[in-house]
């Protein structure tokens, strides 16, 4: 009897610890636990310097085309309805900086909003033959949901749910209806280029541009965002898409963290 005991808590411990590797290796759990206790805004930090270039159409760097944009905290302010935190934009694109807006950060329960202003900064240059990615921002709702550390993983949800306007190739302007979706992709690292390495969250955007114009037209565009707890976004970028209506790729872009002061 004395050894049927002994073998049952001997099997008992082996199934408690193969259960725990098994929860040690789910990949993209928490580690914290608590997405609400996560925090992707901190208005403790002053500046904020990214890498910005152009994709090519593997979507690799065009080194040619990479200068850097710099957001200098301004306030804590009341943007439409949310306390946000307002950074200056400042560009050297051109050779030297020069004020290019704000852009509008807003958070709580491990969650990051963004307002349109920001992707009208990260879309700016993605254009040709007419067609502005920008441009679909223009009328668009004011805040956008584009981290969520609790929401399940690979579940997407919907951030825009719109007609627009859009110039298409050849048609000019027509009506396009314009969905785009979110979600959590999990744990990554990003590496910047000064060799910093930030643990963060991966989250993917797919943007779905449809129009008729006497067949059915459908752009598909792919982004993401990066996030890390207390310190924001370290990269987004938009890859590399095909403009079916002429039968030509838009070359993307892409912005990394190099640097940031509290």
């Amino acid at each position: 009897m004395k050894n049927k005991i002994i073998m049952l808590i001997s099997l008992m411990s082996v199934a408690a610890f193969i259960v725990s590797c098994s929860d040690d290796d789910d990949n993209g759990t928490d580690p914290s636990g608590n997405g609400d206790d996560k925090s992707y805004v901190n208005s403790e930090i002053n500046t904020y310097v990214y890498n910005e270039y152009d994709l090519n159409f593997a979507d690799d760097p065009v080194e040619e085309t990479e200068h850097q944009d710099s957001l200098v905290y301004e306030q804590e302010t009341e943007k439409d309805s949310r306390t946000a935190q307002e950074y200056k934009v400042y560009t050297n694109a051109e050779g030297s900086y020069e004020e290019d807006g704000s852009v509008f950060y807003s958070g709580d329960n491990g969650k990051l909003y963004v307002h349109q202003s920001f992707f009208q900064s990260l879309t700016g240059n993605i254009e040709a033959e007419g067609f502005s990615l920008a441009n679909l921002f223009d009328d668009a709702s004011d805040w956008f949901l584009i981290a969520d550390a609790n929401a399940e993983q690979n579940k997407p949800w919907e951030i825009f749910n719109q007609t627009v306007k859009v110039d298409l190739p050849g048609f000019g302007e027509v009506d396009a209806d314009v969905v785009i979706n979110v979600q959590n992709e999990g744990f990554d690292s990003v590496s910047s280029p000064d060799g910093e390495v930030y643990s963060s969250e991966k989250y993917g955007m797919a943007i779905t541009i449809s129009a008729n114009v006497g067949v059915p037209v459908a752009i598909e565009v792919s982004g993401n965002f990066w996030a890390a707890t207390e310190i924001g976004l370290v990269k987004s970028n938009i890859e590399t898409f095909n403009l079916p209506v002429v039968g030509t790729e838009i070359a993307g872009t892409e912005r990394i963290l190099v640097s940031y002061e509290k």
